[in-house]
């Protein structure tokens, strides 16, 4: 069954929230990717995040 256009355009309209974790050992990476999340997401522990209302082109 195939999307039609404005159901397409709807479903990448839509939010979403989404919980990011990672496991990188390089500190180096592990700061640069860190502080690029931080500023789309909320920290809840160490490396994991949560996105609100977030739409799918954001992620």
């Amino acid at each position: 069954m195939a999307i039609s256009s404005p159901e397409l355009r709807r479903l990448k309209m839509q939010q979403y929230d989404f919980i990011l974790s990672y496991d990188i050992a390089d500190p180096k990476r592990l700061r640069k990717i860190a502080r690029k999340v931080e500023r789309k997401a909320l920290r809840l522990q160490y490396s994991v995040f949560v996105l609100f209302d977030t739409t799918q082109e954001e992620v």
